[in-house]
């Protein structure tokens, strides 16, 4: 909505400065809902901008999309209006033309500044479960604040934003996600007492991850914005592991008997900022992991360091392999048997460490029968599926094609799970997988964009999609994928390193391919024999190489009669086949012409 004074040239120009600026140039899904509400609002349709139509336009919601179950427009509003509020009051101060998003609604308004400084910001009151649209866009402009001068702009910008986000937004605990767009934070909770999970069927169990809010120990109330806005985000980026119940816990009171509790420090003393993170274990709240992240304090990039310190948090406690993993699984043993199937899941993550065949026959047949008893346990069926595709893969435990086809299994297995969480990277990643091996590689690039847009914080689909990518012929774009995916996890399974030993190999650096080979340390893994083979037959020596191809044909006897079906089978591109085939054969491999 213009004032008087605006034009429509002026309020494009607007919104040009506000996006190029620092305040926004880390924050795409902040810039992505301003753009749209500005332009649909200059383009004379403001009266469709409501919740239901900015979730479907923006964040990339399905027509079914409730906006009682999935806040996502309402929160990322609050985030919006407070950046807006960051960016008048930083680069943005100078600014002729001011853009606010009144609460109450979505139509932006556009009003010239008279006198310097940033516009008003009145406290933003708690988000409503279900706020009603507004009947009309009109809404009275914001009065004008006088300029400050330079040195008191921080405190001002801090003063401002602490209003913005004094009483802030509850944060939720589930999600309602579809593929290709970002995740929200779920429903409203009760934080006077830890939230209870939804009845769960006989062998399914979810830890449960208690976020309180950051102490601020600078001394400066204005750092609270800060302390506020991480406890947020790291709830958010948290929400993203959809195997764990997570919520804020604002008092002792709403912690929970049993699972886990987040807490943390913010100190901030001039241009340097420390948060210290602890998780700890309920009950009796036992530390079992800290962390301190030193970093640099801008205002302009308080929302990405928020982000990044958020996303740091996230993965560590949440990722496979991850903190709250690795106490889960030393509790397996000993939890009830009504948690079977919680057991299973989680043995497949040991499985993934040595690929041992008696394993995988243990994991599969543990799976099915959960599956069985609970058909609507999606985990299990997430799981299952890359048990079946190991069964094609490397032929483990294969069962007579006359019962089943693993692949044709596999797909129908991913299937069941995407239909049982929707919003779960996890079932993407499961789906991704089974296109892949199908052939389908536009559906496997499509599919594997969502699941890494559901979970960025999840190193093993970086690490998995990024192997792929590279087996395909994307070498640099698969192997920048995976080196991010092993700095994220250094505590890595060694399959992530299979794509890097593929790419340092084609590239004719031996010595670092030779060094990815002894990363991947799983000497039950047939192809950890045949990139030994190949490096060393490549190297020139002899001896070496020999003893790789005789452990080799230990495990897949037939090999050299096959080694071009199987590495199709794996997706190489036909130069990488031979590339391999031609070291193989230099390692005294006897292969066959095609």
């Amino acid at each position: 909505m213009l004032s008087g004074d605006v034009t429509s040239r002026d309020a494009r120009e607007a919104l040009a400065r506000v996006l190029s600026s620092p305040e926004f140039a880390t924050a795409s899904r902040l810039a992505a809902f301003l753009r749209h509400v500005v332009t649909e609002s200059l383009d004379g349709r403001a009266a469709t901008l409501k919740g239901y139509s900015i979730a479907v336009d923006v964040f990339d919601r399905p027509a079914d999309f409730d906006q009682t179950t999935d806040p996502i427009v309402r929160v990322e509003a609050s985030r919006l209006r407070r950046a807006l509020a960051q960016y008048y009051l930083g680069s943005g101060a100078d600014d002729p033309v001011v853009i606010d998003l009144p609460r109450g609604g979505y139509v932006p308004l556009f009003r010239r500044r008279t006198t310097g400084g940033a516009p008003a910001s009145e406290p933003e009151p708690p988000e409503e479960a279900s706020p009603p649209e507004p009947a009309a866009p009109a809404v009275a402009p914001a009065p004008v604040v006088p300029a400050a001068v330079a040195r008191f702009r921080y405190f001002m910008i801090v003063a401002v934003l602490l209003l913005a986000a004094a009483i802030g937004y509850l944060v939720f605990v589930a999600a309602t996600l579809a593929p290709g767009s970002q995740p929200p934070v779920g429903p409203q909770v009760d934080n006077t007492a830890p939230p209870q999970p939804p009845p769960a069927a006989p062998g399914r169990f979810q830890p449960v991850i208690a976020v309180a809010p950051l102490s601020n120990l600078s001394g400066d109330k204005a750092d609270d914005l800060i302390a506020r806005g991480l406890t947020e985000e790291l709830i958010a980026e948290l929400a993203r592991f959809q195997e764990f119940v997570v919520y804020e816990a604002a008092q002792d009171g709403a912690l929970p008997d049993s699972g886990y509790v987040l807490s943390g420090t913010v100190r901030h003393a001039g241009s340097d900022i420390r948060v210290t993170m602890q998780l700890a274990e309920m009950p009796g709240k036992r530390a079992i992991w800290t962390q301190s992240y030193d970093r640099v304090f801008d205002v302009g990039n308080l929302l990405a360091v928020q982000d990044e310190i958020a996303r740091s948090v996230a993965t560590a406690i949440g990722q496979p392999y991850g903190v709250v993993y690795e106490r889960e699984a030393e509790g397996a043993a000993s939890r009830p048997g009504t948690l079977d199937g919680y057991t299973c899941v989680l043995s497949v993550y040991e499985y993934w460490r040595s690929f041992d065949p008696a394993e995988h026959l243990k994991v599969r047949d543990c799976l099915e029968k959960t599956v069985e008893a609970d058909p609507a346990y999606a985990d299990a069926w997430q799981m299952l599926t890359f048990i079946y595709l190991d069964e094609y893969r490397y032929g483990l435990n294969a069962r007579p094609l006359t019962q089943y086809r693993p692949l044709d299994k596999a797909l129908e297995t991913a299937q069941r799970a995407v239909a049982l969480a929707a919003t779960d990277a996890r079932s993407y990643e499961a789906l991704y997988a089974v296109y892949y091996y199908r052939g389908d590689m536009e559906a496997f690039r499509r599919t594997g964009a969502d699941a890494r847009r559901l979970n960025p914080n999840n190193p093993e689909i970086m690490a998995d999609f990024g192997n792929k990518l590279v087996a395909m012929g994307a070498y640099d774009e698969g192997a920048a994928l995976i080196r991010k995916a092993v700095a994220l996890n250094p505590a890595h399974p060694g399959w992530y390193n299979i794509g890097l030993v593929l790419d340092a190999y084609r590239r004719h650096a031996l010595d670092e391919a030779l060094t990815a080979a002894d990363r991947m340390n799983l000497p039950l893994h047939y192809r950890s024999w045949m990139f030994f083979s190949m490096i060393y037959g490549e190297m020139g020596e002899k001896a070496k190489a020999m003893a790789a191809v005789e452990e080799l044909l230990k495990l897949q006897p037939d090999f050299a009669l096959n080694v071009r079906s199987d590495m199709k089978k794996w997706g190489y591109r036909p130069e990488l086949i031979e590339q391999c085939i031609d070291g193989l054969k230099k390692a005294g491999l006897a292969i066959p012409d095609p």
